[in-house]
């Protein structure tokens, strides 16, 4: 299965994480939100400024946690297959594929 973001995407998600997490720490409970806000946008200009960086869309990101989610919860029946086609509206062939990449991903 698909792992977690990584390269360029990984760092700048955790660099803006970073960000929020020191902006939100330094403030004051009384801070408006819009200076939060603020402080999170400078934090990350002041780290990525000048470079150009990529953000892809979060459909990627989705797609990789629905299939993990399709991976973890399967039973190995085939009506589990139904099951999970049903549940993420998916057919029966494309589930079938998440599954076999997931166990090409992480052999036994």
């Amino acid at each position: 299965m698909s792992n977690p973001p990584s390269g360029r995407l990984a760092e700048f998600i955790g660099l803006a994480r970073e960000a929020c997490v020191d902006a939100l720490t330094e403030s004051a409970d009384d801070e408006p939100v819009e200076e939060l806000a603020d402080a999170i946008v400078y934090g990350v200009l002041a780290v990525l400024g000048g470079t150009w960086v990529y953000v892809p869309k979060t459909d990627a990101i989705d797609r990789q946690a629905r299939d993990r989610a399709i991976c973890r919860d399967y039973d190995g029946t085939p009506e589990g297959r139904i099951r999970l086609s049903r549940r993420w509206n998916l057919s029966e062939t494309h589930v079938y594929r998440i599954l076999a990449k997931g166990r090409k991903a992480s052999p036994p």
